[in-house]
């Protein structure tokens, strides 16, 4: 039955609330499936029946009595803001701690008031927009519905939006990737990060939750992830150096993972050449760079140079700090 029955659902409850006759439904239901015939969903191809039946909710978000305006309003833009997640569960735990966020002043109502909240996931719920699970305390879009409102934004607040989205996913990192309790977290984080492209911010806790969400998915041995997730942060914060060169070491690391380290070496030697130009040869970057080419050395089997390698790194460490250094022990 694909969608039917969740096309069912929404319907019914539009017709049992509007009381709008079906002969209008009807007519109002064409107009919409004409206007989506040039959409493409997120899956490559648009449900255009199902997609027209929720613009026709969110049009109806938009009208209402006096009594039901303020509700409607909130519930619109809290879907506006939800559109930039994955289509995976949403802890509600994510928007408590989210007070003072954001300037819009419907959403500055919502998040962090867990009471405003409720009343949003009710009627969502009631209109069939949104799957809760109360359970386990979380609620979840369909993917094309958040395709259908996010097309229907102005560039504008599709920026603002996003940029919402990202720092609600930044204030609830586990700060943790490489502890196995935070990887089902960062799982979810992963989805939602890849959807509403955080590699774009450049907020500096986003990017390191970007990080983060890179480490998690090296621990967890998805090297061909995280890579992908790296070469577009990589490609994307051309204005942090010190950022790029954290990401370039877990390229590297990803390379090594995929048993591909010829290129690995071929590309420590190269950060490690652009970090001894720009920052001499002591600083911690310089000598990170050049433990991923030991590294990539010894995966290749050329033991004797890469121990040499790691007994250099030693003595400096040891020489610029001490024996009990991290580094050292490392």
């Amino acid at each position: 039955l694909e969608h039917f029955p969740l096309a069912l659902a929404q319907m019914g409850a539009y017709l049992r609330d509007t009381l709008i006759r079906p002969e209008e439904f009807l007519d109002q239901l064409t107009h919409e499936f004409s206007s989506l015939l040039d959409e493409v969903g997120p899956d490559g191809h648009y449900n255009k029946p199902l997609a027209a039946a929720w613009n026709v909710q969110l049009e109806n978000l938009r009208r209402g009595t006096e009594r039901d305006r303020e509700l409607k309003l909130l519930v619109r833009e809290f879907i506006q803001l939800c559109s930039f997640f994955a289509p995976r569960p949403l802890k509600r735990t994510l928007f408590h701690r989210a007070r003072g966020i954001s300037d819009n002043r419907a959403l500055s109502r919502i998040l962090g008031d867990d009471r405003t909240l409720n009343k949003v996931l009710r009627y969502m719920s009631r209109h069939s927009l949104v799957e809760l699970d109360r359970r386990n305390y979380t609620f979840q879009f369909h993917g094309s519905f958040q395709a259908v409102v996010r097309n229907k934004l102005a560039d504008d607040e599709r920026v603002r939006l996003r940029d919402l989205a990202h720092r609600l996913l930044a204030q609830s990192d586990p700060l943790g990737p490489e502890n196995p309790q935070n990887w089902p977290e960062y799982q979810i984080y992963y989805a939602h990060a890849v959807e509403s492209q955080a590699w774009r911010s450049r907020d500096v806790q986003v990017r390191n939750l970007v990080r983060n969400i890179a480490v998690y998915l090296l621990e967890t041995n998805n090297p061909v992830m995280a890579q992908r997730l790296v070469d577009s942060a990589i490609s994307s914060w051309y204005d942090d150096p010190a950022q790029r060169f954290e990401m370039e070491l877990l390229r590297n690391n990803s390379l090594r993972l995929q048993d591909r380290y010829s290129l690995a070496l071929e590309e420590s030697d190269r950060i490690f050449s652009e970090r001894r130009e720009l920052d001499g040869e002591d600083s911690e970057e310089v000598l990170d760079a050049r433990r991923a080419r030991a590294i990539a050395l010894a995966q290749l089997g050329e033991f004797e140079d890469a121990m040499e390698e790691f007994r250099a790194i030693r003595e400096r460490v040891v020489e610029l700090y001490t024996e009990e250094d991290e580094n050292a022990l490392v």
